[in-house]
């Protein structure tokens, strides 16, 4: 359209022209609103969660990340209320589940951990959803119960394996003084103890020792839950009175806790899950026992990695030894299993 045209025609020029940037324009806004909101959709997410503890002692804070598989480094504070809780000094976080082969460094600063995580290879996280790292801190002795302070991620700053600049959200959490600690989430943590074994039978007994070790600096909360082979709940009788097919543990930093099944009942066999709040160990005892109650044979077993291919050693020694061994599928279909 000419400038010199007369006022009429370039008005209803303008209004066609006018009417058509408008449509165009909201073409265009609405993509760059998609383009903007794409990337926070799919940006990495690093979270605390609301956690519990008692007063006078020392609690794992679980440092959650989604969408984090091109991290590399990783650097943040967690910021808490001094009067309530502290950072233990010398004390290093534990790596999560995210991590492969990271170092995890931290360092008090007043009312602030700072935590670093790097790797010297460039490897990045894993992906999926997890945990990067579980920090330590402690309640006060003096905190009254029921009280709730805030437990906030600031000054985060990841980057790629390139040196490049991640966008990562955050979400802030919490901490309760509580008598009722928090149970662990399903999964979290999971050890699988293939076989357990508890019952008499003509001659004799048999029966299970779970042994958990707290490999941290804090209290752990567990639980363990025993599964006949059909995956049904086996239901035993432990040493301490208690039956039932699922137990909770609390086990103290750096301690152990034993659960001993006391061979009574019907002759059963199944397996054992254990899920806890923060890493931990164990290992499994099978006990034999002659009728009189005196033991037999001993046979000590950890833990086993879920897994779609085993190496099995076997001990083969004619007409003195055999080998036995133990599946447990842990998932809800069925699976076939070439031997």
């Amino acid at each position: 359209m000419s400038v010199n045209e007369p006022k009429a025609d370039r008005t209803t020029s303008d209004r066609l022209i006018n009417a058509r940037a408008s449509k165009q324009g909201f073409a265009v806004l609405s993509v760059v609103l998609l383009l903007a909101v794409a990337p926070a959709m799919g940006a990495a997410e690093l979270g605390i969660p609301n956690v519990k503890a008692q007063a006078g002692t020392r609690f794992l804070v679980p440092i959650t990340l989604s969408a984090g598989q091109n991290i590399a480094g990783l650097q943040f504070r967690v910021r808490f209320d001094s009067s309530l809780v502290s950072a233990p000094s010398g004390v290093l976080p534990v790596a999560g589940d995210l991590l492969a082969g990271h170092t995890v460094a931290a360092n008090p600063d007043g009312n602030d951990l700072q935590v670093v995580m790097f790797s010297s290879a460039l490897t990045p996280f894993r992906s999926g959803q997890g945990t990067v790292a579980y920090v330590i801190l402690q309640l006060s002795g003096s905190a009254a119960a029921g009280v709730t302070a805030p437990l906030q991620l600031i000054g985060v700053q990841a980057s790629d394996a390139n040196g490049e600049n991640v966008a990562v959200t955050t979400h802030d959490g919490s901490i309760t003084n509580s008598a009722q600690l928090d149970s662990p989430a399903d999964g979290a943590n999971e050890l699988v103890f293939p076989q357990v074994a508890n019952g008499t039978f003509p001659g004799g007994s048999f029966l299970s020792s779970l042994l958990v070790v707290n490999r941290t600096a804090a209290t752990v909360t567990a639980n363990v839950r025993f599964y006949k082979s059909s995956g049904a709940g086996f239901s035993v009788r432990l040493r301490d009175g208690r039956t039932g097919s699922q137990f909770p543990l609390t086990v103290p930093e750096g301690g152990s806790a034993l659960l001993q099944t006391d061979g009574s009942g019907e002759l059963g066999v199944g397996y054992a899950r254990l899920t806890a709040t923060g890493p931990i160990g164990g290992t499994i005892l099978f006990s034999q026992l002659d009728s009189g109650g005196r033991c037999l044979v001993e046979a000590g077993v950890g833990a086993s990695p879920a897994g779609a291919r085993f190496v099995i050693p076997v001990l083969y020694r004619k007409g003195t030894s055999n080998t036995g061994v133990a599946f447990a599928n842990i998932s809800s279909l069925a699976t076939d299993i070439a031997l």
